[in-house]
């Protein structure tokens, strides 16, 4: 028995929770800190709105806030408590995903990953999927683990870029058949500004992916509104009960938006840039080489194409792997990694890059390549130790070649580039930062404080700031760091075994690439919102997100001429 009292105030929780309009989202309004746009909201009471549906596809035009919108929905899930929740993505937006729910909606999420796993299990976690946190991770590694995000009974599926998946109904496209298979029954969320592209089958596979029944079979699919006569008026209906689309023009009013004017600059190679292209090219053809295994092959060589067209820096950082990996070989006598795990974990290759090169081999999740992969894994071999050595000094003369071109012909363009696109800001009156600084520095007050500190000869330096933020503590390593031994949050370690030894203890911090700084300063940078002091200890730290914003620059400013 409860008291009439209870009976009421459950009752109101209840109709509360169950509520349906603007109700519905104010506790997840409460915790959001963003300025929200009508339009939002409304896709995000979309979503909630039809609790017996099996999801909703998202499609607002470039630029309005799918993001936004599905941390909304992600946020009431969590202010339910309904957490087990899930956001598939390409791997080049999986960082962005994670800082967007802790900074905009004090969301925790962990980026799950091959190497992330690995430390997981080995801590004792049978399935690191099952989580106390929102789970972030690619759609590679998603497909490639599906049978564990079977076994989780999941709140909500976010899939972001869904029309990387719009194939997923064919047979012969492996990520979409095993995503769909590992998520099946499971609500969705779909994010894609872009649902249609060549083809309405296109639409049929993006629907396959919330209840593949929507529409039947794909002939049927294909007799009732492909065909000619097809019934489009009928399919619009149908797609309004699970797709919302806002297009650009409907938001005019109260989103404004920059006008983007491309700028193209054309590059030639130099000749040592030409003749490095094509040594390296030689090398990956070549049928036998120990630094690309069989198995493997098809798809390193490709990887390193992309990456050899990128720039000399890039390709240097992925043959440098090679060739450890390769010294690693002659010490041990076996092969003890995958080098096309060791290139792709790295922080050499750009994640779009990585994305481009993925979307196109669906080949890598095939039973085969599989089998190949872990094949060649410890596994003694019959090694030819003088051709093994004379192709490490192969990959170190490439190495040292392409770090001696300094900066490459398409660098030099991108600089160009953006000299005439801040003139041409100028010239259109354009508020943008190089327009602002110069302004600001013709002002004569600022002109005549610098004169009279120098005056009185104080030294005047020229800094940034971020901005500060409060943290939580994740503990504070005690292995000898560079950098000074407090510093709360960037640690900077002389060699990577060190640092690796760091990063075992904490595995969500962010093993930063040499890049501005120099080789033997290799940085390891806090997660976001936390800091390397005590354990749940709150502090109040540099706000940067990067390694260039947290070693902040600093210019000494003096008189002309001195």
């Amino acid at each position: 028995m409860i008291t009439p009292f209870h009976a009421k105030y459950y009752a109101h929780e209840l109709s509360r929770i169950g509520g349906a309009g603007f109700d519905r989202l104010g506790r997840a309004l409460f915790d959001a800190c963003v300025d929200l746009n009508p339009h939002q909201i409304e896709s995000a009471l979309f979503a909630l709105r039809s609790p017996l549906s099996k999801g909703v596809l998202l499609a607002d035009e470039v630029g309005l806030g799918k993001t936004i919108e599905a941390g909304l929905v992600l946020c009431q899930y969590w202010a339910e408590r309904r957490r087990h929740l899930l956001v598939i993505c390409p791997a080049s937006l999986r960082k962005q995903w994670s800082l967007e729910l802790s900074e905009k909606f004090n969301l925790p999420s962990m980026i799950l990953d091959a190497k992330i796993y690995k430390e997981q299990q080995r801590n004792g976690t049978p399935n690191p999927f099952r989580d106390n946190r929102i789970i972030i991770c690619s759609m590679h590694y998603a497909a490639s683990r599906a049978e564990e995000i079977k076994e989780i009974p999941w709140n909500l599926v976010v899939i972001d870029e869904a029309h990387k998946l719009r194939n997923a109904y064919r047979q012969s496209n492996r990520i979409g058949q095993r995503i769909r298979w590992g998520t099946e029954d499971r609500k969705k969320l779909l994010l894609t500004a872009t649902p249609l592209q060549n083809t309405l089958m296109e639409l049929y596979g993006l629907s396959t992916l919330i209840d593949d029944r929507l529409f039947g079979e794909p002939a049927s699919f294909r007799s009732q509104y492909l065909n000619q006569g097809g019934d489009l008026s009928g399919l619009r209906d149908r797609l309004k009960t699970f797709c919302w689309r806002t297009l650009r023009r409907q938001v005019v009013e109260y989103v404004k938006f920059t006008e983007r004017r491309l700028i193209t600059r054309p590059f030639k190679p130099t000749e040592q840039e030409h003749k490095l292209y094509e040594a390296v090219s030689a090398y990956l053809k070549r049928d036998e080489t120990y630094a690309l295994p069989s198995g493997q092959k098809h798809l390193l060589i490709l990887l390193v194409r992309k990456v050899l067209a990128s720039s000399p820096h890039a390709v240097a950082g992925t043959l440098e792997i090679m060739r450890n990996r390769l010294l690693k070989l002659r010490d041990e006598m076996k092969v003890n990694a995958s080098p096309l795990e060791m290139i792709i974990s790295g922080d050499d290759i750009d994640d779009d890059l990585l994305d481009e090169i993925l979307e196109d081999e669906e080949d890598l999740l095939s039973d085969e390549s599989e089998t190949a992969q872990e094949s060649i894994l410890d596994t003694p071999i019959k090694i030819d130790l003088a051709k093994l050595e004379s192709e490490i000094n192969e990959l170190d003369d490439y190495i040292r070649w392409a770090r001696s071109i300094g900066i490459d012909t398409k660098t030099k363009a991108l600089l160009k580039a953006l000299e005439i696109g801040f003139e041409k800001m100028t010239e259109m009156g354009a508020a943008g930062m190089h327009n602002q600084v110069c302004q600001w520095a013709k002002q004569p007050y600022l002109n005549t404080l610098l004169g009279l500190l120098l005056d009185r000869c104080f030294r005047v330096y020229l800094t940034s700031d971020h901005g500060n933020l409060e943290a939580e503590g994740c503990g504070r390593p005690s292995e000898g760091a560079v950098a000074d031994l407090r510093g709360e949050r960037v640690r900077i370690y002389p060699d990577a075994a060190l640092r690796g030894k760091v990063k075992e203890r904490f595995p969500a911090a962010l093993e930063w690439g040499t890049v501005g700084l120099p080789e033997d300063y290799l940085a390891l940078l806090a997660p976001a919102r936390q800091a390397f002091v005590q354990e749940k200890q709150r502090a109040v730290s540099h706000g940067g997100v990067s390694v260039e914003e947290l070693i902040v620059p600093l210019i000494q400013i003096e008189r002309r001429g001195e």
